[in-house]
């Protein structure tokens, strides 16, 4: 049986002090491939099997039609808290931006980590048009205007975790007499996913934690610590595949990943399996390929709404 396995590492010479050096022990909850059910026994598994870190995806859509699932992660986080008692788990990556407004990402994330206390951080990104879409609001191409999103997504849910009521209005989002009561003792971590230099330098800033999805992370590391994430934990993310051969191992990246490219790595043979590592990321389709969504007014819809005080 063949399946894709995505692997987590931290990047040499980029942790936090006092954090422990994981090596491969981190493992991916893909919520494009698996039910829920079968993700939380996953979770459990990975912690018998000392699995230190869990990192859950957070879509609405699947990559593609042939992954078959997309159930809500956050559901799941609530079963994994359950069925688990020592892994950490994290999103692997939020997006606060469109799908979810900023508030109700900070009140998920702080229930998640009074059900799990101290083994929970919140991963956050700025996403893609396969999932920000479905709500009708136009996805932003721009870069900079989606890390200007993030920064002000991250500054609400900080704001709100500071407890009492909360009034905010923004570029982008507004709060009006929010308060969120169930705050945990002990605040989640929030890591910042950097695919690009521009986004790293956002990490540093922002971020308490990098996460990276390629496989050349110096440039982005670099520029993470440059714009404040020196001493900070740094994490990577590799696709692999695995299976009784190669050519099986091929087989089965090209069908369940073909959004990603193979490349040329070296293969590593043992008596039971054969890894066909480092599927490197990219997009199905361009921003400028990707038509705007649009409400039902048949007008493009507005990314959120700015109020506009007395």
């Amino acid at each position: 049986m063949t399946f894709p396995l995505a692997a987590h590492t931290p990047a040499r010479g980029c942790r936090g002090r006092g954090e422990r050096r994981h090596g491969r022990d981190w493992h991916k909850l893909f919520t494009g491939s698996h039910s829920a059910p079968e993700l939380v026994k996953n979770a459990r598994l990975a912690e018998d099997a000392g699995f230190s870190f869990l990192n859950i995806s957070d879509h609405y859509h699947p990559w593609i039609p042939t992954h078959g699932r997309a159930g809500f992660a956050w559901c799941t986080i609530g079963s994994i808290s359950q069925a688990t008692s020592r892994i950490k788990v994290s999103t692997g990556v939020t997006c606060p931006l469109v799908r979810y407004h900023p508030a109700i990402v900070a009140q998920a994330a702080a229930t998640a980590a009074t059900l799990m206390p101290g083994r929970f951080e919140l991963g956050l990104g700025t996403g893609e048009n396969l999932n920000e879409h479905i709500t009708g609001s136009v996805f932003p191409t721009s870069e900079p205007v989606r890390l200007d999103m993030l920064r002000e997504a991250v500054s609400i849910i900080r704001m709100l975790w500071k407890g009492g009521v909360q009034d905010y209005c923004g570029a982008y989002y507004a709060l009006d007499n929010a308060q969120i009561y169930e705050l945990p003792r002990d605040l989640p971590p929030i890591r910042i996913s950097a695919q690009g230099p521009m986004a790293a330098e956002v990490a540093g800033d922002i971020g308490d934690a990098l996460i990276h999805f390629e496989q050349k992370p110096e440039e982005i590391i670099e520029a993470f610590r440059a714009s404040g994430g020196e001493g900070k934990s740094c994490m990577i993310e590799t696709a692999a595949c695995y299976a009784g051969s190669e050519e099986e191992a091929k087989r089965t990246a090209y069908e369940w990943f073909p959004m990603e490219e193979l490349r040329t790595a070296p293969v590593r043979s043992e008596k039971r399996w054969i890894g066909v590592p480092a599927l490197r990321r990219r997009s199905l389709r361009t921003p400028a390929e990707c038509p705007p969504p649009r409400c039902h007014t048949g007008r493009p819809a507005p990314i959120g709404i700015r109020r506009r005080r007395p």
